[in-house]
């Protein structure tokens, strides 16, 4: 059966729909007029089944916001009918009707999933039962958004190119994305609360050197900044291999080398100006031919050491 009413929800356009899943009259009056009557003027549109195989059905058929369920019914007893409801239906949340010396049982129920329980004794306070609805919704949707940023979040983690370490204080690894993974040519299973085998500086970039596993090495540049995780403080520490950076930054430094070691062995005179015209570079074998020391024409602009001289 189901019963209609007439009221909005304050966070939404529509009733809130609520599939109540209780053999017992009693027990499903007493839930009915606590949310027909509850005084925060909410709307609940309420079904009742009196057998799991019935509630189970109308899940299939209708979208439900949240489900009552009462744990000893015709077809299902116990713990085993939270399961059977929570394994097909984990993202609706689910409410437990306790009855008397069954609160271990709910406890239970809401370690493995649940939102929330009440007992039947206390299904005449109208506004507990609406306030426990409504909360069980309201944490659901708090959960399952966090989880979709959480997810957003550890696709982010995982497909950037850089590696990715938690280090807690004591310098235990907590976390390390692939990346890291790839680049230290060690699974996480093995990583996770190894000590970080690197200097960990927050005020600075550090590289260092690793030998790789097919002989060559690569150079890994490693900052570190404070974070937290799993409430506590911790170090987030990236991993760049910036190998082709360096061997690049080496390769510039022996060509300028073999380039002076050039041009001081050659009689002429080599110089560079920059934008404006100032002398920035003047070497060359040719230097002694000069009326002029050199440290009197760097620095100057070209045209003017021409009017001068």
């Amino acid at each position: 059966m189901t019963f209609n009413q007439e009221a909005k929800l304050q966070d939404d356009k529509r009733p809130l729909s609520v599939l109540l899943i209780e053999d017992n009259p009693g027990d499903a009056r007493l839930v009915h007029e606590a949310l027909f009557h509850n005084p925060t003027g909410l709307d609940f549109n309420i079904t009742v089944a009196g057998r799991l195989q019935d509630g189970l059905a109308h899940l299939e058929k209708q979208p439900i916001d949240v489900i009552l369920l009462d744990l000893n019914l015709p077809d299902s007893f116990g713990f085993e009918t939270f399961t059977n409801v929570y394994e097909r239906h984990p993202d609706i949340p689910l409410v437990v009707l306790s009855g008397e010396g069954t609160e271990d049982l709910a406890i239970k129920t809401v370690d493995a999933g649940a939102q929330d329980y009440l007992f039947k004794d206390s299904l005449t306070n109208h506004s507990l039962v609406v306030r426990t609805i409504r909360y069980a919704v309201g944490r659901y949707r708090i959960r399952k958004q966090l989880k979709v940023t959480e997810d957003r979040l550890r696709t982010v983690i995982e497909s950037t190119s850089d590696g990715l370490i938690i280090v807690d204080l004591e310098g235990k690894i907590r976390f390390a994305n692939r990346a890291a993974e790839v680049l230290l040519e060690t699974g996480a299973d093995e990583l996770i609360d190894k000590t970080f085998p690197f200097p960990i500086k927050t005020s600075e970039e550090v590289e260092v050197t690793l030998n790789q596993s097919n002989g060559e090495r690569m150079i890994l540049a490693i900052r570190t900044t404070p974070t937290q995780w799993d409430d506590q403080k911790a170090y987030c520490t990236s991993l760049r291999n910036v190998t082709a950076r360096v061997k690049a930054e080496e390769a510039l430094v022996q060509s300028e080398r073999r380039l002076r070691m050039v041009v001081s062995n050659v009689p002429v005179i080599l110089f560079a100006l920059d934008k404006t015209g100032k002398v920035t570079l003047l070497e060359g074998k040719g230097l002694p031919s000069l009326s002029l020391a050199p440290e009197t024409i760097l620095g100057k602009n070209i045209f003017e050491i021409g009017k001068e001289h």
